[in-house]
């Protein structure tokens, strides 16, 4: 394997979607939680429905040799655990639905953000091989970079600015990584880059912008 295709596959591998799933909540509850229990409750859950659950479902697709490879390289056999995938989300935003943290509707948006990127890429997926990959470090970036403008991580002068080059060059190089690794085209790559990056922005800034949900407490 030649030196761009090890660094592309450590990239892909470091900055798997379902690594970061649970990265915006571990920093938000270790900053907003009133008690040990509050943010042990916070990341377990969504260690569990995010990353754990996901893979599972990946692994026992792979161990019945439904799927070649983690990376679900034929698009026709991503559907069903996009569907299973999408049924552990939906659970993992149902928790945090109802849990009765005062902080608990943070955690909820980013579920919520979350699941739709997931059934929106699923649809597509239906006729085209939309980057996951992309996807996720577009969505994760967009995320965390509303969460430190709006001073919910990070509230300190020049962060934000700091945000947007890093995030931007973590978003540009898993978008790399990809075509390096043949799994997807430009088209491909670039698409689930900016589907993340959109949907995270719109509804996020819509609910970190809304006067009912400004306070986390």
């Amino acid at each position: 394997m030649a030196a761009p295709e090890r660094i592309a596959t450590w990239i892909s591998t470091v900055l798997n979607p379902f690594f970061l799933a649970p990265v915006l909540f571990i920093m938000l509850a270790r900053q907003y939680s009133v008690s040990l229990y509050e943010s042990s409750f916070i990341i377990s859950v969504a260690v569990l429905f995010y990353t754990l659950l996901p893979l599972f479902i990946l692994f026992g697709f792979k161990r019945r040799k439904l799927i070649i490879s983690y990376d679900v390289p034929v698009r026709s056999n991503r559907n069903k655990p996009f569907v299973l995938g999408l049924c552990s989300y939906a659970a993992g935003l149902a928790i945090f639905l109802m849990i009765p943290f005062e902080s608990a509707w943070i955690y909820a948006v980013i579920s919520a953000v979350m699941l739709l990127n997931g059934i929106l890429s699923a649809l597509i997926n239906l006729h085209w091989k939309i980057s996951i990959h992309s996807n996720g470090i577009a969505s994760f970036s967009a995320g965390l970079l509303l969460l430190v403008w709006f001073g919910y991580l990070f509230p300190f002068p020049g962060y934000p600015v700091i945000a947007v080059l890093i995030l931007f060059l973590l978003t540009a190089a898993v978008v790399w990584a990809r075509i390096v690794l043949g799994a997807h085209t430009t088209a491909q790559a670039v698409a689930g880059a900016v589907l993340g990056a959109v949907v995270t922005t719109g509804l996020m800034w819509f609910f970190l912008m809304s006067s009912t949900v400004m306070v986390i407490g």
